[in-house]
């Protein structure tokens, strides 16, 4: 192993056999914790949650809307939703503001709706109860 210091690195390498020598040189920086993968964990945050309204044609059925802020996310295939426990796909994500937008449907009671986000770095996941 070859011990670095913090900074730039010279290293030398030779190469010898009966046909002679080879020498490469090259310049390594060493920035100490950055192991390449600086991406930062992901964030989500519930920005706004609409009153429920029932459905006029099931009255035991509602729904209500969702927005929610996330960072360290670049698409939608990094985002969970569930509702009551069941994964939905009813959501989108736009990527220029970071923002998802969930169509929740809604038992009578409580429902849990649960969102993570996730990226190389880590998780995260917020979640609210809806009552109906």
């Amino acid at each position: 192993g070859v011990n670095l210091k913090k900074g730039e690195n010279q290293l030398e390498i030779t190469a010898k056999n009966e046909a002679g020598s080879k020498t490469a040189r090259t310049t390594v920086k060493y920035v100490p914790g950055d192991l390449g993968g600086n991406e930062a964990k992901p964030t989500i945050s519930i920005l706004n949650v609409s009153e429920p309204t029932l459905d006029p044609f099931e009255p035991n059925r509602g729904s209500s809307l969702i927005e929610a802020q996330t960072t360290g996310i670049s698409n939608k295939n990094q985002i969970t939703l569930t509702v009551n426990g069941q994964a939905s796909t009813a959501f989108t994500f736009n990527a220029s503001n970071k923002r998802v937008t969930a169509s929740i449907s809604l038992q009578r009671g409580a429902n849990t709706v649960l969102i993570r986000v996730k990226n190389s770095a880590g998780s995260a996941e917020v979640s609210r109860t809806i009552q109906f």
